[in-house]
């Protein structure tokens, strides 16, 4: 391989690896967090007994009890994820920068407008997350 060629390698494991981590936060936020694009009016710990009980056919006391262990962990897991948020922010900052070293001019606007677009979905995303966890009671 050329040295081009372990560039390109390295940065697509690179990015499949951020993959592998973003799409691991989006299963967690199924239960505690955002996700979705603006089509959910459920909390989410309701939406997640909601899952479960489709998938693995609930009784009501269990519903109750998986809800009451969801709202009883919520905290700490927002703990994590606020934890977490800065640090995955600034290696999607990272890949950014290095994906636009292998672009052309004419590319360019065009990653700018679709990484604009992400970021504007993810801050509406975080808004409903918030307006639903207020009428969750968190």
């Amino acid at each position: 391989m050329t040295p081009r060629s372990w560039k390109a390698a390295g940065l697509l494991t690179l990015v499949a690896l951020l993959g592998v981590a973003a799409g691991s936060l989006l299963t967690a936020r199924g239960a505690f967090g955002t996700h979705g694009h603006g089509r959910h009016t459920m909390p989410r710990s309701e939406e997640y007994v909601e899952l479960m009980d489709q998938e693995v056919h609930l009784t009501p006391a269990q519903r109750d009890s998986v809800l009451a262990i969801l709202r009883r962990h919520h905290d700490g897991m927002q703990q994590i994820f606020a934890a977490i948020e800065p640090r995955i922010d600034s290696l999607k900052e990272t890949i950014r920068a290095e994906v636009r070293t292998h672009l052309t001019a004419e590319q360019m606007p065009a990653y700018a407008k679709l990484t604009a677009r992400l970021d504007a979905e993810r801050r509406a995303d975080q808004r409903q997350f918030e307006d639903e966890e207020n009428r969750d009671g968190h």
